[in-house]
């Protein structure tokens, strides 16, 4: 068998192997049998590879290559790189479907009552799973949670929220759930409720 047709990390161990142990009467380092040429490592184990099998990779097989050696398969390079797409927002990258190396947390929803994060583990059929196996329809990396002491009543703010709405006026009262935003300065005139988790930012105009 060639080594190119093996999947990874075999072709990889058989590259490997090859370059190091090929007899150097033989020119043709495209195939698995002059990999075979290195006497210390098992011959079982890669005849059992030259038949088209994928045995277990023990690690006294292991102990035959470097500490650092990359023993991953392609599917789980390409689950590092769909987790690494997700930890940088780029989901337009992902596929429809695909699985994380990792869970990832992220902001989850359906539509704007339904947000939430969730530790989100791939993707199946165009929806973002997370760990309870429950798909949701949108995803975006996590807003720096808003620290609201830092405003007081009267301080002129400008809030943004996640549908890229602004708001302008006078930062009124924090509730649990809410800020209000008043028109007056002094005075609860005109108040506008936002919903915390519906804020994307909120600025200190003066």
């Amino acid at each position: 068998m060639k080594i190119s047709n093996l999947k990874q990390p075999y072709r990889r161990m058989a590259e490997y192997l090859a370059e190091r142990n090929t007899n150097p009467r033989r020119n043709d380092k495209t195939f698995l049998l002059n990999a075979f040429d290195w006497e210390e490592t098992n011959d079982l184990f890669w005849d059992d590879v030259d038949e088209g099998n994928y045995p277990e990779i023990t690690e006294e097989i292991k102990s035959h290559f470097p500490p650092d050696f990359d023993f991953s398969s392609e599917e789980e390079n390409l689950n590092k790189k769909y987790t690494r797409l997700a930890k940088e927002g780029k989901f337009d990258q992902l596929p429809d479907t695909c699985e994380f190396s990792e869970a990832v947390e992220l902001e989850v929803w359906d539509d704007e009552l339904s947000r939430d994060f969730r530790k989100i583990i791939g993707k199946f059929k165009g929806n973002y799973m997370d760990i309870h196996c429950i798909g949701w329809k949108n995803a975006q990396l996590p807003t720096k949670k808003i620290d609201f002491t830092q405003f007081q009543t009267g301080d002129v703010v400008e809030v943004v929220s996640k549908d890229d709405s602004f708001f302008l006026g006078y930062f009124s009262i924090e509730a649990e759930e809410n800020i209000e935003i008043s028109y007056a300065k002094n005075e609860r005139v005109g108040l506008y409720p936002i919903l915390k988790k519906h804020i994307k930012s909120i600025t200190k105009i003066k």
